[in-house]
Parts: C-alpha cells; sequence; structure tokens
C-alpha cells in the first residue's frame, strides 16, 4: 500500500463531500460517506491491500468494511474513560477565532518519542499529527506490527474526515460550536457542532452509499488532480477558512433566550458546504485563489506548515482517468508522504 495515495484518496473523498465551498460535518454517515469515496478512487492494488489490512482487525466495536472502520475512532473513543481521556483531543484543532494559531490549537506539536506507537502517543495532540504518524506507519520502512498498522488505517480513515469538518478546526470560544444553541426550520433545534455533524449531511439523504454516489458524480477529473494533494496542516486551515467564513461568519445575532435561530441561507449555505468539502483537499498555492473568492473575513492563522513541493508533469497531460496518478503531486519533506465525545460533539 502507498501511504501517499491512501491519504490522498481519503482527502479527495473528503473534500468531495463538501461538493460546495466548506466542508463535510461528521456522524457515521459523514465518515461513511468519505470512506465510500476514497474506496472509489483507489487503484485496484491499493483497495486490496486496504481490505487485507482491515480483515486482520479483531475489534468488535465496528464492522470490518472500509465504510464501518471510518467511524471506528468515534466508537472507540466512547468504549471507555480511559479511551476518552486517551483519544478525544486528537480528533479536533481548536484554532480560535479570531487570531488563534494551528500551533497552540495542536499543543505545540508534540514530538512522537522514539519507539512509541501513533495510538499511544501524547493525548493533548490533534489531527494533523496524528495523521502524519499514521500514516508513517503505513509506509514502506515502518517496522509497526500488523495491529498496530490497522489501528494507524482506521485512525486515518476518520482524522482526515473529522479535519475536513470546519468545527474540527476552528473554535470561538464555545467548545467547537458546541456550547452555541440553534434551531432552523425543518431542522429541529440543537447545538451548532451537531447541526454541522448530521443535520446538514441528512440532507443529502439517509443512504450514506447513495450519497457517495451522488457525490462522486459531482468529482470532475480537474477536481481530483488539484484535490490529490498537499498537507495536513494546509487541509485544517482550509477548514478553519470555512469555519470563519460560513459555520461562525454566517450566525444570525442570538436571540433573547439565547438561540441563533439559522435562516434559510444559513442552512442553504452549510448545506452547500457540506456536499463540498469531502473533496477540497490541494496544495496550499492552489487553495488561495478560492478562498478570496467567497471569504467575507480575513482571519487567517499562523502556519506551521513544512515547505511544499509540487512535481507538475507538463501542461501537454491529458485529463487525469480515475484511478491514475494525478498530474500533481505534493510532498512533505522529511516525511513518508511522497506525500467527541471530543469533549465536545460526535465527530
Amino acid at each position: 500500500m502507498t501511504p501517499i495515495r491512501l491519504l490522498s484518496v481519503t482527502t479527495v473523498a473528503a473534500g468531495a463531500s463538501l461538493l460546495g465551498d466548506a466542508a463535510f460535518a461528521w456522524g457515521n454517515e459523514g465518515h461513511e460517506i468519505v470512506a465510500t469515496i476514497a474506496l472509489h478512487y483507489m487503484t485496484a492494488p491499493t483497495a486490496s491491500a486496504v481490505k487485507a489490512l482491515l480483515a486482520k482487525d479483531t475489534s468488535t466495536l465496528t464492522g470490518h468494511t472500509i465504510a464501518a472502520e471510518a467511524t471506528w475512532a468515534d466508537a472507540y473513543r466512547s468504549s471507555s474513560t480511559a479511551a476518552y481521556n486517551e483519544t478525544h483531543n486528537w480528533h479536533f484543532a481548536d484554532i480560535e477565532v479570531p487570531g488563534g494559531t494551528l500551533q497552540a490549537a495542536c499543543f505545540d506539536f508534540p514530538p512522537l518519542p522514539a519507539g512509541t506507537a501513533a495510538s499511544a502517543g501524547p493525548a493533548n495532540d490533534c489531527h494533523v499529527d496524528k495523521i502524519k504518524e499514521d500514516v508513517a506507519e503505513l509506509g514502506p520502512s515502518s517496522q509497526a506490527a500488523v495491529a498496530e498498522q490497522v489501528l494507524a488505517l482506521k485512525y486515518i480513515l476518520h482524522f482526515v474526515g473529522d479535519q475536513h469538518q470546519p468545527l474540527h478546526s476552528a473554535d470561538e470560544n464555545d467548545a467547537g460550536g458546541n456550547s452555541k444553541k440553534v434551531s432552523a426550520t425543518g431542522l429541529g433545534s440543537g447545538n451548532l457542532h451537531a447541526f454541522w455533524d448530521t443535520q446538514f449531511v441528512a440532507s443529502y439523504g439517509s443512504s450514506y452509499a447513495s450519497v457517495a454516489t451522488k457525490l462522486e458524480a459531482a468529482i470532475t477529473k480537474a477536481n481530483f488532480a488539484a484535490w490529490y494533494s498537499g498537507t495536513p496542516e494546509a487541509w485544517a486551515e482550509d477548514a478553519n477558512s470555512f469555519a470563519v467564513s460560513t459555520a461562525y461568519g454566517m450566525l444570525p445575532k442570538v436571540n433573547k433566550s439565547g438561540v441563533y435561530v439559522l435562516p434559510a441561507s444559513y442552512v442553504t449555505a452549510a448545506e452547500d458546504v457540506v456536499g463540498s468539502t469531502t473533496r477540497t483537499a490541494r496544495c496550499p498555492t492552489s487553495r488561495r485563489a478560492r478562498w478570496r473568492s467567497h471569504r467575507p473575513t480575513s482571519r487567517f492563522l499562523t502556519r506551521r506548515s513544512s515547505p511544499t513541493t509540487c512535481a507538475t508533469t507538463p501542461s501537454s497531460t491529458p485529463a487525469v482517468p480515475i484511478g491514475k496518478e494525478p498530474p500533481k503531486v505534493c510532498e512533505v519533506p522529511g516525511s513518508t508522504f511522497p506525500l467527541p465525545l471530543r469533549g465536545r460533539g460526535t465527530g
């Protein structure tokens, strides 16, 4: 299995659930959609390797299809107090709005001690570090045991989805939207984070397989090539920008009862974002034009990204067929990429 292909197709899938201009929100259905789309774009060897590794999973918390395994990290987090304390921070990066930084949100990027498995890493860490550590365990030089590689794969399937949910990469002193009460016509009432995790996803349908098929049909070859590459840091920044512009940026004023009554325009924008984030990761340099085109504010976070190098094939190269190498691949130097209950929410 090549880590870059696995990570990249999962990122394309995470972007695809956003077929508008934002990020998919994740309850179980959202994660199942991401995994199903990822499987659609895997080459036959990668898909076989993924299925073979998941077949070795002995956990009884979920089934062992790729869609079911994408929900395992949530099931594990909720399985015991110890599991919650060990892993709940890994599902998000609370970049404060405004003025927060990814470094602060990721607890200053704690290093994984030498010889320590990614699944036993520091509890105070974020999805950015965990994705990179898990990908390393699936790399060609990895010495990780098979059981640890199974965990790494399950965490990648889940955390790439989490990372593309705007409220898993942003916070407005509200536990990622969990403390904001909201309501909307036809959607009932709840908290902002839960609406992004489930209600806005549900508008696409109740069958994750049919929703995945619908979203796959909207992904062009150009989309695929653009979203295939990037870094976890850049993906977190993308999701944060969507939180700033839409999840938080379009909120109405709170009413006298302390509730944000979401207008139809907010719901429509959120659903568009959900339709588009499962498919939006791309090289950082190709994102900024899109950000400028729709972003009503300019609150940027401070980056802590490794330099990204992109190898581009000649411009005469034809559009890439699904399952083939795209014209551009970005690498993070020094890594193996050739390339919550979270205390809040459910995704």
